[in-house]
């Protein structure tokens, strides 16, 4: 009788051999159908590498590829829009966070200045598209003259113009983004350097503030053109320059009073910065393209029909207003100079 019991037992502890048996061959198993990383060799059987991150099946296709593209550029989950929207709302907040090493949420200064650029260049497509703006990248005409003097100046400056926009459209404006950016951050890291410890930071704030202003002109422009169209009947062909500087010295400034304040001598700071960022950046602008139209004037005068000696003339001209150019970076180089040197 007292076999029957032991009987049992015996039966339930080969029962739970098998299943451990079971669930040690089942999970030998997995491992055998673990797949290997691409990208590290580490084995594993879940969807994503624990190791990297590396997905166990990463798309091919070209929408992934579209899509992975503009996701990691914005990076919208994370840091895009988050940025945009604190630096809308809350500028000298949301600056401030970052420069005391915040990063979780924010956009990292490149990619939020490239991200601002690639909309720019997107929505002034769109508004010539529609008919309501001018394409920025089409050569413009020049206007007519009588005098063949200054028919050939007119006509160089606004071959080079042509050329430019024709040429290198997109990567110039890429180029004064970034001229900008990195304008706006030396005069910053002169006028805060006491609470500025490294350039490195300087150059944070111009790209961040360089790539909002862009996001702000942009937004600007955005109802303005439609606007302007309707009450005209013709394409906006420039956006208010008045407008421009407004926005980029009102920002600035105000960023900075709320950023480096209080008081109101870091704002006006801030809006002085701006301002002269912006004659800097007009006035290299003007000296590459007075160097180009000179060029253009003496080497191909043919294709301008003018008279002899009027190239002459002209590479004078241009190379003078080329010198008149360089006053503010002359006037901001023997400030920094100054200040090293006392």
């Amino acid at each position: 009788m007292s076999s029957g019991p032991s009987e049992q037992h015996r039966q339930e502890e080969s029962a739970s051999e098998k299943r451990a048996s079971g669930a040690h061959e089942t999970a030998t198993e997995g491992l055998t159908r673990a797949t290997e990383c691409p990208s590290c060799g580490t084995p594993f059987a879940s969807d994503y590498c624990p190791s990297c991150g590396q997905a166990a099946d990463p798309p091919i296709s070209a929408t992934a590829v579209v899509g992975g593209f503009f996701r990691e550029l914005f990076d919208i989950e994370n840091g895009f829009w988050p940025t945009l929207v604190g630096l809308t709302l809350r500028p000298g907040n949301t600056l401030r966070r970052y420069l005391e090493g915040a990063r979780a949420g924010l956009a990292s200064p490149g990619r939020y200045l490239l991200a601002s650029v690639i909309i720019g260049i997107g929505i002034n497509r769109f508004l010539a598209w529609t008919g309501v703006g001018e394409d920025p990248f089409d050569g413009p005409t020049p206007p007519a003259t009588d005098d063949e003097t200054a028919g050939l100046l007119v006509e160089s400056i606004f071959a080079a113009l042509g050329q430019w926009k024709q040429f290198f459209g997109a990567q110039i404006w890429t180029l004064s983004a970034l001229l900008m950016a990195v304008l706006l951050g030396v005069l910053l890291f002169r006028l805060f350097g006491e609470r500025l410890s490294r350039a490195g930071e300087a150059l944070t704030l111009g790209a961040v503030l360089s790539g909002h202003l862009e996001l702000l002109n942009q937004g600007a422009k955005l109802p303005c053109s439609p606007a302007v169209f309707l009450w005209t009947g013709q394409p906006l062909k420039t956006p208010s320059f008045l407008l421009t500087v407004v926005i980029q010295v009102g920002f600035v400034g105000f960023t900075a009073h709320r950023c480096f304040g209080p008081g109101w001598r870091p704002g006006l700071k801030g809006a002085f910065a701006a301002g002269w960022a912006l004659i800097e950046a007009m006035a290299i602008s003007l000296i590459f393209l007075m160097g180009h139209a000179g060029w253009l004037a003496l080497t191909r005068p043919e294709r301008f029909g003018t008279p002899e000696g009027a190239p002459a003339v002209a590479v004078a001209l241009f190379a003078g207003m080329g010198i008149l150019s360089a006053v503010p970076l002359l006037l901001h180089a023997g400030a920094e100079a100054y200040y090293r040197l006392r």
